[in-house]
């Protein structure tokens, strides 16, 4: 294959992926607060003075890497459910995109790799890190770890520096 049929089949597929996102959460385009727990924590936590006060916790159990998204977030949307949502399938599509790139350096085929990002992104549990504002978090520390796999096993493959370091930093 040409380097330029690679580069229009890789459009191709990251296109119809980005698609495929958007018609399956399409009726999440509401944009309403999904729990209590979006409301509870989002209104908490932008009433703290700054990021490091946050960051002190909200109660037991919950997870205090979760309020340094949510505390940029809300300082740039305030109250807006509509923002959060769309912040959400961003960072999710970047994941469902990042899958593609791992199953494709893994299975060696970009149509393996297709139908692998396809599966991840239409499987229903991942409903709530998308329309869950206080679920957020999972897709942003997601993207990190998926760019540190893909990044390394481009190094291995390649033996590309700049990946490794990429996959280091």
């Amino acid at each position: 294959m040409t380097k330029s049929a690679g580069a229009l089949q890789l459009v191709t597929h990251l296109t119809l992926l980005l698609l495929l996102v958007l018609l399956v959460y399409f009726g999440m385009w509401r944009a309403y607060f999904a729990t209590l727990d979006d409301f509870g924590i989002t209104g908490w936590v932008r009433s703290r003075a700054s990021l490091w006060v946050a960051m002190q916790g909200y109660g037991s159990g919950v997870r205090f890497l979760n309020y340094i998204p949510i505390w940029f977030k809300s300082q740039a949307f305030g109250l807006n459910a509509t923002p959060y949502l769309w912040s959400g399938l961003a960072q999710y599509i970047v994941v469902v995109w990042l899958v593609y790139a791992l199953a494709r350096q893994l299975f060696g085929r970009a149509t393996q790799g297709l139908l692998a990002a396809t599966l991840f992104a239409v499987i229903y549990s991942h409903y709530e890190v998308v329309t869950y504002v206080s679920a957020s978090d999972y897709t942003l520390w997601a993207s990190f770890y998926l760019t540190t796999v893909v990044l390394f096993l481009r190094f291995l493959a390649r033996r590309s520096w700049r990946s490794y370091w990429g996959a280091l930093v």
